[in-house]
Order: C-alpha cells, then sequence, then structure tokens
C-alpha cells in the first residue's frame, strides 16, 4: 500500500534545550509508533532544529475524520500542531 508521510518541524532551539526537547505524535489522540526523529541539527544563527517524521498508509490520511497531532515538549512546557488532510492545501 502507498505511504504518506508526515513532518513536525521544531525550530529556534537553544544548545541548552536541543537534547531536552521531545516530540511525539497522535493519531485522534492514540499515541503511534511509525516515527522517525532526527538529532538536532545546527543553524547559521546558532539554533538548532529537530524534524520528525510519521509514516502512515495513504488510506488513513485520506479519512477526513483523522486528527494527527504532533506534540514538542521541553520540561513541563510543550506546543501542539493538529493536522489533517482537509486543512492541507495540494
Amino acid at each position: 500500500s502507498s505511504k504518506t508521510t508526515l513532518v513536525c518541524l521544531a525550530s529556534n532551539l537553544s544548545e541548552r534545550s536541543k537534547g531536552l526537547v521531545d516530540v511525539s505524535w497522535t493519531s485522534n489522540g492514540q499515541s503511534v509508533t511509525d516515527v522517525s526523529t532526527s538529532p538536532a541539527e545546527q543553524q547559521p544563527d546558532k539554533t538548532f532544529k529537530i524534524s520528525s517524521y510519521l509514516t502512515i498508509d495513504t488510506e488513513e490520511w485520506d479519512k477526513d475524520d483523522v486528527l494527527f497531532t504532533c506534540k514538542v515538549s521541553f520540561g513541563s512546557t510543550y506546543s501542539e500542531k493538529e493536522i489533517r488532510k482537509s486543512s492541507c492545501r495540494m
């Protein structure tokens, strides 16, 4: 079956925080595990970025009732981004 990859990018990380960032994904609130997260990569401005990739069956992506969430945590603070196919411009 064909696959689709969703990408979550955390940028502007400091040297101090780069090793303490955790990225997780959910599908309709349930943890998913087919995730690959890159090591922190230094940028020209001395900040760091981390990319996380979730690979899913395209059939799953095509379902409009499925909501994917990327959560980037640093200690007790976090940021979440939600994505579903209907909210993407193709």
